[in-house]
Parts: C-alpha cells; sequence; structure tokens
C-alpha cells in the first residue's frame, strides 16, 4: 500500500484553500507590485586592493635558497586587517556622514523615483520647502564647529 487515501473531506479543504488563494491572489499581487515600485533601493560596494611585489630571477633564486616563505596569503592577511585599519580612521577623520533630502513621507519617495537626476522637479502641491527629486549633493569638504559636532538636525 502506498499510504493512507485521502478523504472527501480533506479535498474540500484542499479545494478552498485553494480557492480562498485565488480569490485574493489579486491583492497579493497588488501588494508586491507597490512595494517594487515604493522600496528604496539599497546598494553597497566594497573594494580591496592587493599590492603584491614583483620579483626578480635574482631575487627569486634567493628566496628560495634562503627559504624565505612570502606567501599570497601574507598579502590577503593584510587585505582583511585593512579594514581594521580603515574604519577607525574614517571615525577619526569623521568621513561617515550622509547628505540626505526632507522629503514628505510616500510622495517624497515616488517624485524623487521619477525625477531626472540632475534637473530639479517642480514641487508637487505646491510645498516647495521639501525636495522632490533632482536634486545632486557634491560635498568637497565640510566645516562644522566642534560644539555642533554629533548633532542632528
Amino acid at each position: 500500500m502506498a499510504g493512507p487515501l485521502r478523504t472527501e473531506e480533506e479535498d474540500v479543504v484542499l479545494g478552498q484553500l485553494v480557492q480562498v488563494i485565488l480569490d485574493d491572489i489579486w491583492w497579493l499581487i497588488a501588494i508586491a507590485g507597490a512595494y517594487c515600485v515604493l522600496a528604496k533601493p539599497i546598494y553597497s560596494a566594497d573594494a580591496h586592493v592587493r599590492v603584491e611585489q614583483a620579483l626578480t630571477q635574482t631575487q627569486t633564486g634567493a628566496s628560495i635558497m634562503s627559504g624565505s616563505s612570502s606567501l599570497p596569503t601574507d598579502a590577503e592577511i593584510e587585505i582583511i586587517k585593512s579594514r581594521g585599519v580603515v574604519g577607525p580612521v574614517v571615525e577619526q577623520m569623521k568621513l561617515n556622514f550622509s547628505v540626505t533630502p526632507k522629503t514628505i513621507p510616500l510622495l517624497g519617495s515616488i517624485a524623487a523615483r521619477i525625477a531626472t537626476p540632475g534637473e530639479l522637479a517642480k514641487p508637487w502641491l505646491g510645498l516647495s520647502s521639501y525636495a522632490w527629486g533632482g536634486e545632486v549633493a557634491d560635498v568637497d569638504s565640510i566645516d562644522v564647529l566642534p560644539a555642533l559636532e554629533g548633532q542632528r538636525r
């Protein structure tokens, strides 16, 4: 015997479950579509630089004879350590700041996604004190009074 047979009651319950899903599938599609349009994309990038010293024939021969072991893994260990060095430097030099526009919830994000970067969008509903997209911030340097450091507006 392959297993227990399904009863008629189980078939009815399964049929009702499928019917409920099919009845509400358009709501699910609408919610998923709205999320795809309104969700803010998150981008990230990491870079690692690997610097190796090129060995000449005489250096290669000398290292083989002397038995020195400068392996490629040593350079990789230094790359891993470099993240630990860069982080505190960024903190110390206060290079970890961000610039974000003041927008109206929901409407502002929709307007920003529609706008062309570099071309200021016209304010919606006459609300010109908010950002509506197209703004670009190029920060070369920033001077902050020591008394204002660490404060948010």
